[in-house]
């Protein structure tokens, strides 16, 4: 499998686990949300030197901070 084959079949398995909580098990899809989101700060927290995990969190801070201020709606 190529790499882009690799992540296809990765998200799709995500995305039928999110589907499966959600529908399925009738969680809420704001905590699996949610939970996802931790689990992916704590996978890069664990896994970019200091230095990266912080500018990809200001990033992320000031993509939202963006959002709010444009004027866009997000949902």
């Amino acid at each position: 499998m190529t790499e882009d084959e690799v992540f296809q079949k990765a998200y799709r398995d995500i995305q039928n686990l999110v589907d499966e909580l959600c529908v399925d098990k009738n969680y809420n899809p704001l905590m699996v949300a949610g939970i996802l989101m931790a689990t992916a700060k704590m996978i890069y927290k664990t896994l970019l030197p200091p230095v990266e995990f912080t500018r990809l969190m200001d990033t992320i801070t000031e993509d939202i901070k963006d959002e709010f201020t444009s004027g866009t709606t997000i949902h």
